[in-house]
């Protein structure tokens, strides 16, 4: 006589190996979750309900622009510093307390320091670097050496 599978069996380890690669996953967000508003990942300083700002890197022809969104932040609540070909851009702002009578019904938008690091490009001379802030923008230009500049191409008549 044939034996038959069994089909319950085959369908308990399916859902046994789905579960288990479920719990994986949700370990590994929950993980992520935890790194991102505790502060082990890269954020703010202490406050970890405090805003990031977002920081946009574009690269022209003659320099490598970085637009560091800081609403609310004034220029001398910042600091920039290379070392060793590693732009350091940092701010520290304390939180404005409210006046006597005043109370938040809702807050959500904190103020922290922070400090956000990048290697540079080998191509950018450090001594072409100039910063501006403007409309809650930090705008840090990085100059390119000379040599990794692009230039315009020569258009070469055949005879």
């Amino acid at each position: 006589m044939e034996k038959k599978p069994n089909y319950s069996e085959l369908f308990d380890e399916l859902i046994n190996k789905g579960a288990q690669s479920l719990n994986k996953g949700m370990e590994m967000l929950d993980k992520t979750v935890k790194d991102v508003f505790s502060g082990s990942a890269e954020t703010s300083k202490g406050d970890p309900s405090a805003t990031v700002p977002a920081i946009n890197i574009i690269e022209t022809g003659e320099n490598f622009r970085v637009e560091v969104a800081a609403p609310g932040y004034t220029k001398s609540d910042f600091k920039l510093q290379v070392t060793n070909d590693v732009l350091t851009i940092s701010a520290d702002k304390t939180m404005q307390q409210t006046t006597e009578g005043e109370n938040y019904v809702m807050r959500e938008h904190r103020f922290a320091a922070f400090s956000r690091s990048f290697k540079l490009d080998p191509t950018i001379d450090s001594k072409k670097i100039s910063a501006s802030y403007q409309d809650g923008i930090l705008y840090i230009t990085l100059g390119k050496k000379d040599e990794a500049i692009t230039k315009p191409g020569i258009d070469i008549t055949i005879g």
